[in-house]
């Protein structure tokens, strides 16, 4: 019996930790972004998309950000003032001097796109309409 515990007391400190799945690729992504052009970065897993408006870049966000836009402004060591937020049904946005922010959970997990587009609600509509 005292071996049976001690086997089990050692085992104890042998077994590892589940790792987390890595988030699924963005290739795949659609959105609505008519008159923009748009191109996938593999090594980086992140879209461009790209007008005369301006630009969209939408990326993974860190689970660890997306609580609220000033846990993401944290997140990303920034200090900029958060002008506007909205709630959106899976998520955020907010914007800032320069920069609108979308923060959206999908089966992709986390993403986010921003765009520093003088046309706050064309990026919006545009983000929005990721999936």
């Amino acid at each position: 019996m005292r071996e049976l515990l001690l086997a089990a007391l050692c085992a104890c400190g042998q077994h590892e930790e589940p790792k987390a799945a890595p988030a699924p690729k963005l290739d795949k992504l659609t959105f609505a972004a008519p008159d923009w052009t748009s191109n996938y970065d593999a090594a980086s897993d992140e879209w461009a998309l790209s007008s005369p408006a301006g630009s969209i870049r939408i990326a993974h966000a860190p689970s660890g950000s997306v609580a609220s836009p000033e846990a993401f402004q944290h997140a990303r060591g920034a200090t900029t003032p958060i002008e506007n937020r909205k709630n959106v049904r899976d998520g955020f946005t907010f914007t800032t001097m320069k920069t609108t922010y979308v923060v959206r959970h999908l089966k992709q997990g986390w993403l986010t796109c921003e765009s520093a587009a003088e046309d706050r609600e064309l990026v919006i509509a545009i983000c929005k309409s990721v999936y």
